[in-house]
């Protein structure tokens, strides 16, 4: 006759004790399904845990199969696991691939909005100094017209308009500021001193510094501007 395998009782079989290998194929299915809370940075863990969950899955069936007298049949927890694992990178893949198309675009507009109030706040700093500036040269010279260009070179000459004490916020390690008719790239301010700028509302006449920022909105260059009159 030929020789069955021992099948030992099945009150002896629940007393046994697991695998040596279905605890660690439990571990790694775990630790697959927890790595997709990294999203994509996890997807990687969870394909190699996954598959080491299946392994030693099938390891520790092996083992039951050699030594059916000294081990129970491993439970089913670090199979379902490990498929668990792989499974649902069908589900976050796609998921956090839709996320990424919406916060990135999202992160680029906020940031591209953020170059553009720094401009805006490099301009408001320039004027607000001119405007002071020409109010101070003007109290020590009543009756005289207020040299435009001596107020732009008084004020670019101060260390607060200056890099790095005021900075290009398009990463460019030199002042933002010159004295010029037009700014030559984005995150830079132009002062352009007009010693008889006419006033397009009431056609008068007076010395000015016209200032223009320029910036990037969607990749394409624009300008703003403002004027500082003196009286």
């Amino acid at each position: 006759m030929a020789e069955t395998p021992y099948t030992p009782p099945r009150s002896a079989v629940d007393g046994l004790p697991q695998p040596p290998s279905a605890k660690s194929s439990k571990t790694f299915g775990i630790l697959g399904i927890c790595s997709h809370l990294l999203c994509l940075l996890g997807a990687p863990f969870a394909i190699l845990f996954g598959i080491l969950a299946l392994v030693r899955h099938g390891r520790a069936k092996r083992e039951h199969a050699e030594h059916p007298e000294s081990y129970a049949p491993p439970r089913a927890t670090g199979l379902v696991t490990g498929i668990v694992a792989l499974a649902m990178l069908v589900t976050v893949l796609p998921s956090t691939g839709i996320a990424a198309a919406i916060a990135i675009p999202a992160l680029l507009g906020q940031r591209e909005k953020a170059k553009i109030r720094a401009v805006e706040t490099l301009m408001n700093n320039a004027a607000g100094e001119v405007a002071r500036t020409g109010d101070a040269l003007a109290a020590r010279t009543p009756g005289v017209p207020v040299a435009a260009e001596a107020v732009v070179l008084d004020v670019l000459g101060r260390p607060g308009f200056r890099y790095p004490a005021a900075k290009n916020p398009y990463g460019r390690e030199q002042t933002p500021y010159r004295m010029a008719e037009a700014p030559l790239g984005p995150g830079e301010v132009a002062l352009q001193p007009v010693q008889a700028f006419a006033d397009p509302g009431s056609g008068e006449v007076h010395p000015a510094v016209v200032l223009r920022g320029c910036y990037l909105r969607n990749g394409e260059a624009r300008t703003v501007s403002k004027v500082v009159a003196f009286d």
